[in-house]
């Protein structure tokens, strides 16, 4: 390790701090630190000031006393014993020794699974083990087993008739498909850097307002009243911290002597199934779930053809759909709906969430668009999908260059080319390649009128219970529906 005028073995802490707050990113560390000691009106700003000086600590320490400092003080607050400054100093042995038995297991768990990310070198790595008297992945690991009901592995169902078209057949058919941006393990590493990076909040914006739903009365009541036995997660790899929240939520719901509840995930992309599984099944053993739960099921599947996975949503009683994210954003809704009612019965709960545009005019809404995308963190989730692109049409252009003459186009969808739902605008990623007379599409995502897009899920069944705007961003909005 490289001793400098930074945070002490930083990378390490940061990862150290995920496992702690059962957190993905680092704003979700940030806010869980600092929300209850900063006013609701101040927090936004707080998170996003602490959040851009948040991976420059390996090279500086923080000193001003508002803002980044902040965080190490109320960081304190969390331990016995302990000051901000301590914590800065701390070595990452000092550092998790501070935390409970169970939070410094998990996190040895993370600083091992992560080892290319942590910055330890193999020596120091296995010194930390063996301070602990931590052994990475043993037969008998606290962490890992710890439970009949938790052990070394877990299956995922892989669809027999779940096919994905190849990148040669999409550049053919002139667009590629949003599950290209997730089946490669680095492409699945890409899309957790995007929703880590302080240029992309869509993520912390999406886990804010779906926290807004679900402590709501509407919420609380439809749980309370239904037999729901199941979750299913429609493109849900990936986005561990909404399943933690729904699971936490519901179970704490739902009466003790009822059936154990079942959580599916319906997802293309195995890396990030894998990763979301791995998350809860952890998650599970610390908070004690595994008497209420029984572990989570991932299939790796197309979720625009459930009819294909019949035989794993067979179970009784009713099912709590969820679509978040904006995934359906991504997807022709006709093909989501016609899908999604091939599985559902009268009385299951549609959770959706869906970027909007209600009030805008067209020139202000394209603007907010393109400065929202333009960032070095969505050239990086861009890039893999890119760069087999320019491998497969065997080009001379280097990646760094294709990545700045991506075209973000912005227009009312008049014509539906890309959406069913009456009044929706699209936004739409392209480039040029030689020999091709067209532009290649890249990536869909359409935005919606919240009239228009509730009253297009009632056509087909589903009628609207509530929509939730998102604290941080009004225009994302989780939507709840019951089919009739």
């Amino acid at each position: 390790m490289k001793s400098g005028k930074g945070i002490k073995h930083w990378n390490p802490k940061r990862l150290a701090l995920r496992a702690k707050f059962s957190a993905v990113t680092d704003t979700e560390v940030i806010t869980k630190v600092i929300e209850e000691s900063i006013e609701k009106d101040e927090l936004e700003e707080q998170v996003r000031r602490i959040l851009q000086m948040f991976p420059k600590w390996n090279s500086r320490k923080p000193k001003k006393a508002r803002g980044p400092k902040v965080f190490f003080d109320l960081l304190s607050l969390f331990f016995e014993n302990s000051t901000g400054l301590s914590l800065i100093e701390d070595d990452i042995g000092s550092f998790i020794s501070r935390f409970e038995k169970s939070d410094c297991d998990i996190a040895l768990a993370y600083l091992n699974d992560a080892h290319e990310l942590n910055d330890l070198t193999d020596t120091e790595l296995q010194a930390l083990n063996k301070r602990f008297s931590y052994e990475p992945r043993a037969e008998n690991s606290d962490v890992i087993r710890a439970t009949a009901e938790l052990n070394n592995h877990f299956a995922v169902f892989h669809s027999t008739h779940a096919t994905t078209l190849t990148m040669r057949r999409a550049i053919e058919a002139g667009k590629l498909g949003s599950e290209h941006y997730y089946l490669s393990s680095d492409a699945a590493a890409n899309w957790l850097s995007l929703i880590d990076s302080p240029s992309y909040p869509s993520y912390m914006d999406c886990l804010a307002g779906l926290r807004e739903l679900v402590l709501g009365p509407t919420w609380a009541n439809i749980i309370r009243a239904g037999n729901h036995q199941r979750v299913v997660m429609l493109g849900g790899g990936g986005a561990p911290s909404k399943d933690l929240l729904l699971i936490e939520n519901i179970l704490g719901l739902l009466p003790e002597n009822r059936r154990p509840l079942r959580y599916v995930m319906v997802d293309l992309s195995s890396p990030l199934l894998i990763d979301s599984t791995r998350f809860i099944l952890r998650e599970m053993k610390r908070r004690g779930w595994t008497r209420k739960m029984l572990d989570p099921i991932p299939i790796e599947h197309d979720f625009l053809k459930l009819k294909g996975c019949a035989e794993l949503l067979n179970e009784p009683g009713m099912t709590i759909w969820g679509c978040t994210g904006g995934t359906v954003g991504n997807v022709r809704e006709d093909a989501f709906f016609s899908s999604l009612n091939a599985r559902a019965t009268t009385g299951d709960v549609l959770l959706l969430t869906a970027d909007t545009f209600d009030g805008e005019s067209l020139d202000h809404f394209r603007d907010k668009i393109r400065g929202k995308y333009k960032h070095e963190a969505m050239h990086n989730f861009l890039a893999s999908p890119l760069g087999t692109v320019l491998q497969l049409e065997r080009s001379d252009e280097g990646i760094s260059s294709a990545l700045r003459r991506i075209s973000i186009d912005v227009d009312d969808d008049t014509d539906h080319e890309h959406s069913d739902v009456h009044g929706a605008r699209c936004v739409q990623f392209s480039i040029r390649l030689k020999e091709r007379d067209q532009p290649l599409v890249l990536l869909n995502s359409t935005r919606y009128s919240e009239k228009h897009l509730t009253d297009y899920a009632a056509d087909l069944g589903w009628c609207h219970l509530r929509t939730v705007a998102s604290p941080s961003n009004p225009s994302f909005k989780q939507f709840l529906f019951r089919r009739t």
